[in-house]
């Protein structure tokens, strides 16, 4: 997900910090993400959970699939080779963190990146000609398989919800198998319009094959909203996306088009603004205006700077800023978050316990269907 992208210095965050802390209510969801597996183990586990809940967090999202295989006891992959270091025969990680966080009223909404894939992993659903380190998302059987996965952890753990991510084709396939789907859909040959495409990103060649991708991808946003709530009708599902980016569209992303459906409830907009170069409100703005419920919409803060070619942590003062920042975007929805706890160092746990969390609150909710 370390996706670097900033916007243009549109506005200053801290014109609106004097409202941010009116904005917070006696019940606010506060998300932090985790890509790093850093719960494996019950002493990890405790530690990510108590740094987390000190810093004031109450949404806890680990990632759990991140393309190259399972964190939970499963028949359906091999083991994440983060888990694989740390396995211990009948530990059941997923769920012992799920218990614990409940104990501290922490809320968990398992990450899966659905389409990344890493290594020579499950050769079955991707082809000569798929967007490298992916999955086929075209593949009716990749997309039958990465649901029945997600749906396996929906229906074994008590979640509270799920987190989508890389739910997108991240390119354009030029497989066999895809040239033949865009015949039979569209009767246009699929080489020749993405060649048309690269020289018109808006003309009708780019805007079919933005289509084409947004059916194979909101196949699996579709069904798993489906299928989860047959079972549990109040699980929380996001997906993390740029709205408003035109990359994204071609991709098949449409956070926004799902979200109207009701298909989910959140959608995290990424945008890891630097000091210099704040939130992109022209993407932001085209959010909150096409969303029937602008409240859906949260945006997702990054707590690490790029130095050197380097990810670090960022100013504990400028993360306190922008997540006071982010509630001004909102007016009773879905709170703010955090993106990652890779960096989450002590620096930010204290200026945030001491800010903007400075109140414990539970975590809220705004129903969207």
């Amino acid at each position: 997900m370390l996706i670097r992208y900033v916007g243009p210095a549109l506005f200053s965050i801290t014109m609106l910090l004097f409202s941010a802390m009116q904005l917070a209510s006696a019940a606010e969801s506060r998300a932090i993400l985790d890509e790093r597996f850093n719960w494996l183990t019950k002493e990890e586990a405790d530690n990510t959970l108590r740094r987390i809940k000190q810093a004031g967090f109450n949404v806890f999202i680990p990632c759990i699939w991140h393309g190259r295989g399972v964190s939970w006891p499963s028949l359906k992959a091999k083991k994440e080779p983060f888990w694989e270091q740390k396995y211990k025969t009948g530990y059941d990680p997923l769920d012992y963190l799920i218990t614990k966080a409940h104990q501290m009223d922490i809320e968990v909404h398992p990450w899966f990146t659905v389409v990344i894939r890493q290594g020579d992993f499950l050769p079955e659903f991707y082809d000569k000609g798929t967007p490298k380190r992916s999955f086929n998302i075209h593949l009716p059987i990749f997309r039958d398989y990465i649901v029945d996965v997600m749906m396996e952890v929906v229906t074994r753990y008590d979640v509270d919800g799920i987190n989508l991510d890389y739910v997108r084709s991240k390119d354009i396939c030029v497989s066999d198998f895809c040239i033949n789907d865009y015949k039979r859909r569209y009767n246009r040959n699929l080489l020749k319009d993405v060649k048309e495409m690269q020289q018109d990103r808006w003309g009708v060649a780019a805007n079919t094959i933005a289509a084409w991708n947004a059916y194979a991808v909101g196949e699996v946003v579709r069904r798993i909203s489906e299928d989860s709530r047959k079972t549990k009708p109040d699980l929380i599902i996001s997906v993390d996306t740029i709205v408003g980016m035109r990359e994204f569209e071609l991709q098949g992303a449409d956070g926004i088009g799902w979200a109207n459906k009701g298909w989910v409830d959140v959608v995290y907009h990424m945008d890891y603004q630097e000091k210099k170069k704040p939130v992109n409100r022209v993407f932001l703005n085209r959010g909150f205006q096409g969303l029937d419920d602008p409240d859906k919409l949260v945006l997702l803060a990054g707590n690490f700077s790029l130095f050197d070619k380097r990810a670090v942590p960022r100013d504990a003062d400028f993360v306190n800023q922008i997540i006071s920042f982010s509630r001004t975007l909102r007016r009773s929805g879905n709170g703010v978050a955090l993106y990652q706890y890779r960096f989450l160092n002590e620096a930010q746990i204290d200026k945030l316990s001491n800010g903007a969390f400075k109140d414990i609150v539970r975590a809220n909710w705004k129903k969207h269907r």
